[in-house]
């Protein structure tokens, strides 16, 4: 990781790159929250696809560092170390084991909170199986993001950064969505059957997203856990 001639993007990276061309498209805007001129207009630039889509491939949504087993992915296709939300259930009950803890969780309220909103409890997370973590870092390309390529599909051989890819819920597989259109409901590679309509697509588009929040009631526990809030 690093002096090696290769190139890791973090979320961070991607961030602060966008706070970077803020400044530089209008000198009199500051990042830190100075004044703001009104001399000139900012217009947002697009963030690379392909950069943004290996951010999300390698690295936990909640805690910036890079993926590492054992993974888990939410109802809305976002990825996770296990450890980063098993630390933040533990702090939004208020039980923190160390200071560094602390601070986490203040960068992560500080960050928009409401984001993990429908993070409450290890239900709202499933085990997935990405080749080649079991205990180490998700791989990345030597000629850095662009050429990076963390998941093939295991059936088309498609990459990740091109085709649209799926959890299957209860054994964790990841497909592409083509090869999964062909599975009539079994896993290819464990045989396990599974609901088509329940597969949950990663890194998904806003309607893809919409798409998994209508399904958000019927997922494991959300039903048992509505019965006891209105009792």
């Amino acid at each position: 990781m690093g002096l090696d001639g290769g190139t890791v993007i973090s979320r961070s990276d991607v961030l602060r790159g966008a706070s970077w061309e803020l400044s530089q498209a209008d000198g009199t805007r500051s990042t830190r929250g100075g004044a703001v001129s009104k001399a000139g207009t900012f217009k947002k630039p697009k963030l690379d696809k392909v950069a943004v889509r290996v951010v999300g491939w390698t690295t936990c949504a909640l805690s910036g560092e890079p993926l590492q087993a054992p993974i888990v992915a939410d109802w809305l296709g976002s990825l996770y170390n296990k450890a980063a939300v098993l630390g933040f259930l533990l702090a939004r009950a208020g039980h923190f084991e160390t200071e560094g803890d602390v601070h986490r969780y203040s960068n992560q309220l500080r960050t928009g909170l409401s984001q993990w909103d429908h993070l409450d409890c290890v239900r709202d997370v499933f085990e997935v199986r990405l080749p080649g973590t079991q205990g180490d870092a998700m791989p990345r390309g030597e000629g850095g993001a662009a050429e990076a390529a963390p998941l093939s599909c295991p059936i088309t051989s498609a990459s990740c950064l091109q085709q649209p890819f799926s959890a299957i819920p209860g054994c964790g597989h990841i497909f592409s969505n083509k090869a999964i259109s062909h599975m009539a409901g079994v896993c290819g590679l464990c045989s396990q059957p599974f609901d088509p309509d329940l597969v949950v697509g990663l890194l998904g588009d806003e309607v893809e997203k919409e798409r998994l929040r209508r399904l958000l009631p019927l997922r494991p526990g959300r039903r048992r856990s509505g019965k006891r809030k209105r009792s």
